[in-house]
């Protein structure tokens, strides 16, 4: 857990000061394409297709939008302290923020699909991160978009024909616990 809250500082700290200083384009093609893409395309029609991402990015429309830094929980290096001493986040694109949170958290099967109090805590720490930046944040708007962002990372591997079968399951549970959660 220490090792998570450095990370989500870090990537809160990158997060709050790129948004300030560039001009970020939207992140709607590139998740249409790719996140929700994959697997939308293998299972719904075009028409319906549109009409879901509508609805996902209307999760996600009051957070800001931060440039995509590939968060995934292989491109840190961090000690057990939380101390982060290496980072690999060149990546390109934009995502709406508690995105790459989902992504660092969940992306590889390390930590159990139902484990919801650390997921909470750490986007917790997110939001109190980026308000110490000066990033106008409201915590329950984050945690809805974190939901969201987290159900987009999750449909991915099931239609992903590189995922591994314990990225397929991974995915899989955590989808399950997401219904238990969400509306």
């Amino acid at each position: 857990r220490p090792a998570l809250t450095g990370a989500v500082g870090f990537l809160a700290f990158v997060h709050a000061h790129e948004s300030a200083e560039l001009p970020i384009p939207t992140p709607r093609q590139d998740v249409r394409e790719r996140e929700l893409g994959y697997w939308l395309r293998s299972v719904v029609d075009s028409g319906t297709r549109l009409r879901l991402v509508r609805e996902w990015f209307g999760l996600v429309s009051e957070v800001p939008i931060f440039r995509r830094r590939d968060a995934h929980s292989m491109n840190w290096l961090v000690e057990s302290t939380g101390r982060v001493l290496a980072v690999d986040l060149e990546s390109h694109g934009t995502r709406p923020a508690g995105y790459e949170l989902a992504q660092l958290r969940d992306d590889f099967p390390i930590f159990d699909p139902g484990s919801w109090h650390d997921r909470d805590l750490l986007v917790e720490e997110y939001g109190r991160a980026l308000r110490e930046f000066g990033v106008k944040i409201d915590q329950s708007t984050l945690g809805r978009a974190y939901l969201a962002s987290l159900a987009a990372r999750a449909v991915r591997p099931l239609s992903n024909p590189r995922a591994t079968d314990a990225e397929r399951h991974h995915a899989h549970r955590l989808l399950k616990e997401i219904a238990k959660r969400a509306d």
